[in-house]
């Protein structure tokens, strides 16, 4: 992760950003970012690409929403780079993470709410079906933090990080697709759901970003009294339900030159020419000068 650019300057909460941009009765854009492969760069792990976006969105006021896979520990860390106050979603939906009086009746430091399963929960379960049907998987607590890094690229402080789960275990497939149905069927006799990531499978209880997101977005018209526009940035099978909930989804090109394929159409998708965090910087300055121009033609 880079750390050669200067942190940006603080943000203001979804309330604060609605006086700032809500003139002539525009919506409010709110965005909502998965992070490896689209904000973050699919093998380094870099943003470098996308500063120039991240520095508008903080110039025009707009909350920025992390919604991914990754750790609370890994998403404090880049948000202390973006010096982002922004409520944050973890593994998958697993869990918000909200900031103190962000929300009214919200008090701690860091408020925790959890959906679904615990990991400890999850891993009966997974432990349970290998040894009953001889499943063929690697899951983050098979590999520990050593392996971790040497699958992924990341740092050994990193891997720690991502492997310190509170509500999901990322796993990686080493079986057929025949017994990967089969997997997915008994997971979900036990309540639990098998969601496809950039990198690994991920193991979570009946939990998704999407219902995260539009617990926040439910919040944010509460508290600000007013419509939001969201803008959703994704690119893999598990940021589509998102996606497509979202009102403007954009679509990041994969590292393999790929796109997910949504069910949206016209305006209301954007499917990226460049992958990673070039992508996502381009697609978010595109996004906000067509929404400038059509606040000043109202």
């Amino acid at each position: 992760m880079p750390n050669k650019i200067k942190p940006m300057a603080q943000q203001p909460n979804c309330l604060t950003a609605k006086k700032t941009i809500l003139n002539g009765g525009a919506k409010q854009p709110l965005i909502f970012t998965d992070l490896d492969g689209c904000l973050l760069n699919h093998d380094s792990y870099t943003f470098d690409e996308a500063w120039p976006a991240l520095q508008l969105i903080s110039a025009k006021s707009i909350p920025l929403i992390i919604n991914s896979s990754k750790t609370e520990t890994e998403i404090l860390e880049l948000r202390r780079v973006l010096h982002n106050e922004h409520p944050f979603v973890v593994e998958n939906g697993a869990a918000i993470f909200i900031p103190k009086d962000y929300f009214p009746g919200f008090s701690q430091p860091l408020n925790a709410i959890r959906f679904g399963s615990n990991r400890r929960e999850l891993l009966e379960v997974l432990n349970d079906l290998r040894a009953r049907y001889a499943f063929a998987f690697e899951s983050f607590t098979d590999l520990g933090p050593a392996k971790i890094a040497a699958v992924t690229g990341l740092t050994l402080q990193q891997a720690t990080m991502a492997n310190e789960r509170i509500g999901s275990e990322p796993l990686r497939w080493l079986g057929n697709d025949k017994s990967l149905s089969e997997f997915k069927k008994l997971l979900a006799q036990n309540k639990l759901s098998l969601v496809e990531g950039g990198r690994f499978w991920h193991v979570v209880g009946q939990v998704d970003k999407v219902l995260a997101m539009r617990w926040l977005l439910k919040q944010c018209r509460e508290t600000a009294k007013a419509d939001f526009l969201s803008i959703v940035l994704g690119d893999s099978e598990n940021d589509r339900r998102m996606l497509e909930a979202a009102d403007v989804a954009v679509v990041i090109k994969t590292s393999s030159g790929k796109h997910l394929a949504v069910e949206k159409q016209g305006s209301q998708v954007i499917y990226t020419e460049s992958p990673g965090a070039r992508g996502w910087n381009e697609a978010i300055v595109q996004l906000l000068e067509r929404t400038e121009v059509e606040h000043q033609h109202e």
